[in-house]
């Protein structure tokens, strides 16, 4: 294991790609990816939810650090943000939230703009992937409800303690509210 690594240092590949993503120009006021994201993420901690800074950071630590923390900021392409988004989908196996994934890398994008560590933001002139709608259903039958609700009352039944039977009720409302409405749980508790 430790030969492979040693013959990847030496070789000429690994140069090749370090010229790629660094550069090789005396540009050192240029920051690299991973230490910039972190900065632009934290700028935005009070300008949105807590909620919202946390979702932020996982999302940019989970698919988009270990991709671009090597690149120089002015060395990220268009070319290699699809690459980039073609991984997220083939790694992660994720279509829907690729556009909120997207929204994260284009904050760290927008604030090298602004601070004039890029000319143009290559995300603009990436297209997202497009990806076929599902056909599935994915609600619950009348009968699948049925028998949720009735394990919900069986739980309920399981109860020893009087706060315990209130708590095994409002979790059998929060379902049947969600069930009934189309809510999403944050919405409800918010509710």
């Amino acid at each position: 294991k430790n030969k492979e690594t040693i013959l990847w240092e030496l070789s000429n590949t690994k140069r090749d790609l370090d010229i790629e993503r660094k550069g090789i120009e005396n540009q050192n006021n240029i920051p690299m990816f991973g230490d910039f994201s972190h900065s632009a993420i934290d700028l935005k901690k009070h300008k949105v939810q807590i909620e919202t800074y946390i979702g932020y950071k996982e999302k940019c630590k989970r698919y988009i650090q270990p991709y671009f923390k090597d690149f120089r900021l002015d060395k990220i392409t268009s070319f290699h943000i699809e690459e980039w988004q073609n991984w997220v989908v083939e790694s992660f196996n994720i279509t829907k939230s690729l556009k909120d994934i997207r929204s994260v890398l284009s904050i760290i994008l927008k604030s090298a703009k602004k601070n004039k560590y890029i000319s143009d933001n290559p995300l603009v002139d990436t297209d997202m992937l497009k990806f076929e709608k599902s056909t599935t259903n994915l609600s619950y039958t009348d009968s699948e409800m049925n028998l949720i609700l009735t394990e919900c009352d069986n739980f309920i039944k399981e109860s020893k303690s009087k706060p315990m039977v209130f708590i095994r009720k409002q979790l059998k409302n929060l379902i049947y509210l969600s069930y009934g409405s189309g809510m999403r749980s944050g919405e409800i508790i918010g509710l």
